[in-house]
């Protein structure tokens, strides 16, 4: 069980904001309405209460009525993964008491990075060049060298399929001047 240990951890170190963050999440993924709370949402409101005992038979009997370990142990699995997830929500990385203006651009860049490959991929590439231009300038501004390489290599692949080779060419030396 040192997944529930691991996720135990993380629970614990989460701010409150995040924890509700966290919960309004989970139970956006809850596939039955008639139950009040999800089993994931559940099982972070145990492992963040300080007087709950973190025994996995403990917290399978509080969650199934029983013991449950395969259950149980894909509900750790699935609720890290979630946890780890609601971590990038905009209303926990964009917190300026607790990240660097730096850090919080260095997120928004690797966010809007996915974001742009995501719509590449669904053929929706009208806004595509202009997003990578704008990435490309901040990344350089705050000096997050390796995210301008990224977006310049992900930008000549785009435009690999798109434009023809004097376009690649002049990809090609904006990635060798960084």
């Amino acid at each position: 069980m040192n997944s529930l240990i691991h996720l135990g951890k993380v629970v614990k170190r989460m701010k409150k904001h995040e924890l509700q963050a966290l919960n309004t999440y989970l139970q956006s993924f809850k596939i039955d309405r008639i139950y009040k709370d999800s089993k994931a949402a559940n099982l972070v409101e145990l492992l963040s209460d300080e007087k709950q005992p973190k025994v996995a038979d403990v917290l399978q009997y509080k969650l199934y009525g029983k013991t449950n370990p395969a259950a149980f142990q894909k509900l750790v699995d699935r609720t890290r993964n979630k946890v780890y997830e609601s971590l990038l929500l905009d209303n926990n990385v964009q917190k300026s008491n607790v990240h660097t203006q730096r850090n919080r651009v260095g997120y928004e860049l690797r966010k809007q990075l996915i974001e742009a490959e995501i719509l590449s991929t669904r053929g929706l590439s009208e806004d595509i060049e202009w997003l990578y231009e704008k990435m490309i300038k901040k990344s350089i501004a705050y000096e997050f060298y390796d995210i301008a390489l990224e977006i310049l290599y992900t930008k000549h692949t785009f435009s690999a399929f798109r434009y023809g080779s004097k376009r690649i060419k002049n990809i090609e030396s904006e990635i060798e001047k960084l």
